[in-house]
């Protein structure tokens, strides 16, 4: 991926976060060259199944194609999924576990949080409405910092 295509979010944020950005990415992209290497290094010529998630038919590993900064209005306007489900309440012990490492807490954390969006959608806004409810001036405050 070269980082000298126009990016959507570029314009949006300080130069340091975006410069970040592409040093992360350029990390996870040489990460996952150097993972391939050594899975072909490793082959001794048979045919390899389809490996766990995130690895191809020949065992190398894919990149993860992120969804969170493409979002479109029609992903946030998708109906929010069960409660049960969206809080993992029939299999607590399968549910919450600890990432693997770095990559595949950004992963999970990006696929939650495009599969589950219409349910974050409903839980910020029911904090919204008690915290108005509590404080009713606080609507006074944004009104306010939103004509500043």
């Amino acid at each position: 991926m070269g980082f000298d295509k126009p990016n959507p979010i570029s314009l949006g944020l300080p130069a340091e976060h975006v410069s970040k950005w592409a040093v992360d990415t350029h990390a996870l992209e040489r990460h996952v060259a150097r993972m391939n290497a050594a899975n072909s290094a490793q082959r001794d010529g048979a045919a390899r199944s389809a490996g766990g998630a995130g690895q191809g038919a020949d065992g190398r590993l894919r990149p993860y194609a992120y969804k969170m900064p493409y979002v479109t209005v029609n992903d946030l306007k998708k109906r929010s999924k069960g409660w049960r489900e969206f809080l993992c309440t029939d299999f607590l012990s399968k549910s919450y576990g600890f990432p693997r490492g770095y990559v595949d807490a950004k992963r999970r954390l990006d696929s939650n949080a495009f599969e589950y969006l219409g349910n974050y959608r409903a839980v910020v806004f029911f904090i919204f409405a008690a915290v108005l409810y509590n404080r009713p001036l606080a609507l006074l405050g944004g009104v306010a910092l939103v004509r500043v």
